[in-house]
């Protein structure tokens, strides 16, 4: 008999995909795709119920007593647990991995923060709330607000496919049995120490003979503000929402184009919803984005500064920086006139993955008297220098940066220092520039 091809099915409310404009669906393909990239097979994830080939594939496979190679993705919400046919999936799966001998098929999202789920008493009390919770399981109430291009988002579905991908080389019976002091990996969407609002992904390790007392942590949602431009949303406009927000608040911008001045006063994120150059921030009097806080995230956002001047003094960029630590990632940042990001004050940013574009003669990104982390961007600037860094002692790192400029893609000026690592800056005439006895640390094979 042919060995048959992996799959899987995805166990989920439809309510709540239709509630979260499809993004479960979304979840899904990406995931199928994820598991591709990584198997260089194809993995087709069956997702809805009435659809012939749900009803076909599921009783083949769940009834085939030899097939190792079919998974139930199980999305985790309240509405998960009062949904018959979502428990009966479950324990038909159950039932199946018996006859298997396994225990590494039913995978686990928790999406939105469950009752059945918040402690052990209440886990008792519902058999399949029992059962996950002794279960791995991927955390998403956080990622659930994250755009699926960001790197958190991306992170947690390619370790899911490293789940799927390991459980398929598994062979029969041998995920059943564990010793003790065996580990089983959970996924943690909660913060960063020291980062109040962001969600970059830890991992955590949980002892295998603590797992049947283990429920996951609740979780301290953060306050969700909803801009939308159309009127749809809490607010028209950023601004408003940032005035009305408390310390800590998540705002979601929604597609449109937002002519205002933004400053950012106080730890909040600001993530935009949809995709990044349909939700676009524009101003031509001043700095588009000012932050001025001690922490915050900006993701996810077209943000342009189109005021042109040929005078120094009467430029402004998209993003001015002048304290704290903003992680600034996944972008698309331009300026017409200034730098399109200026750091300064002791600001030690993180600023990735954004396209950060020039044309009014001044550089991409200006570090002066600060620091921080500026890596993994695409730097394209016009008669100026990528990145300049002045009067900074302890500097930026720079590190895995695409810089294209006809000048310099690195001048460092008035006693600073920086490290640079790895960078591309194979499209600047006049590569790194040092100026009165500055420094540069760089790593072997820093430079491209």
């Amino acid at each position: 008999m042919p060995k048959p091809k992996p799959a899987a099915f995805l166990s989920y409310v439809r309510f709540d995909d239709e509630h979260e404009d499809g993004r479960l669906s979304e979840f899904r393909k990406r995931l199928s795709g994820e598991v591709r990239m990584q198997t260089g097979e194809e993995f087709p994830i069956f997702q809805d119920r009435n659809d012939i080939s749900w009803g076909q594939n599921w009783q083949k496979r769940v009834d085939d007593s030899i097939d190792h190679s079919t998974f139930l993705i199980c999305i985790l919400t309240p509405g998960f647990f009062k949904s018959v046919a979502c428990r009966r999936e479950v324990e038909r799966f159950v039932e199946r991995e018996k006859k298997l001998g396994r225990g590494d098929l039913i995978l686990a999202v928790y999406y939105v923060e469950c009752l059945q789920l918040r402690d052990k008493k209440q886990v008792d009390k519902d058999k399949i709330a029992k059962l996950v919770s002794s279960r791995q399981y991927v955390d998403w109430r956080e990622l659930r607000f994250e755009p699926f291009t960001s790197a958190e988002a991306g992170k947690s579905l390619a370790q899911i496919a490293s789940q799927i991908r390991d459980a398929l080389q598994r062979s029969p019976g041998r995920s059943k049995a564990k010793k003790p002091n065996q580990r089983a990996i959970r996924l943690d969407g909660a913060p960063k120490v020291g980062s109040a609002v962001s969600a970059t992904l830890r991992l955590q390790m949980l002892p295998e003979a603590q797992k049947s007392s283990e429920v996951p942590a609740p979780k301290n949602e953060p306050q969700t503000r909803v801009v939308d431009s159309t009127g749809r949303g809490q607010h028209p406009s950023i601004s408003e929402a940032v005035a009305a927000a408390g310390s800590g608040n998540r705002i979601l911008i929604r597609p449109g184009i937002y002519r205002e001045i933004v400053i950012v006063d106080k730890p909040l994120e600001l993530i935009g919803d949809g995709k990044i150059e349909e939700i676009v921030i524009v101003n031509s009097t001043d700095n588009v984005v000012s932050f001025q806080t001690t922490i915050g995230r900006i993701a996810n956002l077209t943000i342009r500064q189109e005021h042109i001047s040929k005078f120094p003094l009467d430029s402004y960029g998209a993003v001015d920086i002048s304290q704290g630590r903003l992680i600034l990632e996944n972008c698309q940042l331009f300026s017409a006139s200034g730098a399109v990001v200026y750091v300064r004050g002791g600001a030690e940013p993180r600023i990735a993955h954004n396209n950060i574009d020039g044309a009014g003669g001044m550089p991409g990104v200006v570090v002066a008297g600060a620091r921080g982390l500026i890596e993994n961007n695409e730097i394209n600037v016009k008669d100026a220098f990528g990145i300049a860094v002045s009067q900074s002692p302890a500097g930026p790192v720079l590190r895995q940066n695409t810089i294209r400029s006809n000048l310099n893609a690195v001048q460092l000026m008035r006693k600073s220092t920086s490290t640079i690592d790895g960078n591309d800056i194979g499209g600047a005439s006049r590569g790194i520039k040092f100026t009165m006895g500055q420094k540069a640390s760089e790593s072997v094979g820093g430079v491209q």
